[in-house]
């Protein structure tokens, strides 16, 4: 039905310009405008898909390269808001750099937690064991030490645990 309708509009549109309406004239330039500036947006979608699929293409730990372009979609329709008459190879170009500095800032943040981690490893690694005992002693202790909390946890359980499972109120 409203495929029908749209026809009959565009008819109607066309005799008015056949008989030299001016204003059915204007109507039907602006129809025709607006199809080549969606042809264009969508030739500068192409371009910029292929311009910046370095950025657009990566996982980012499995959420996948939808993620990216959804951004960038985001990114666009807010550049188009405040930039209606902007080009859209001018408006993604911009788009394309804000996403390339951003993913590469996030990149470098990373690759520096990365060091850091490395560099903690490395200090604990070689860290001196106190009094000059040797590493035996030193893991001799920490595991004196674990077996100590599970003592003190248990002792702690059965301190709050009811009186007929209490080991000494049953008498053993």
């Amino acid at each position: 039905m409203a495929n029908e309708q749209r026809r009959e509009a565009i008819s109607e549109l066309l005799r008015r310009v056949a008989l030299g309406d001016e204003e059915a004239i204007a109507q039907t330039a602006e129809l025709l405008e607006g199809g080549t500036q969606r042809d264009r947006f969508l030739e500068a979608v192409d371009w910029f898909e292929d311009e910046f699929a370095d950025v657009l293409n990566h996982d980012d730990g499995g959420v996948g390269p939808n993620a990216r372009k959804a951004r960038a979609g985001h990114l666009d329709a807010s550049l188009a808001a405040r930039h209606p008459n902007m080009n859209p190879y001018k408006r993604l170009g911009i788009v394309g750099r804000q996403m390339e500095e951003f993913y590469s800032d996030e990149a470098e943040a990373g690759r520096v937690v990365q060091q850091m981690k490395r560099d903690r490893r490395a200090r604990q690694e070689g860290r001196p064991v106190a009094s000059g005992e040797s590493d035996e002693v030193a893991a001799w202790d920490e595991d004196e030490y674990a077996q100590g909390n599970r003592v003190a946890i248990a002792q702690s359980a059965v301190g709050r645990m009811p009186r007929q499972f209490d080991p000494k109120a049953r008498g053993g």
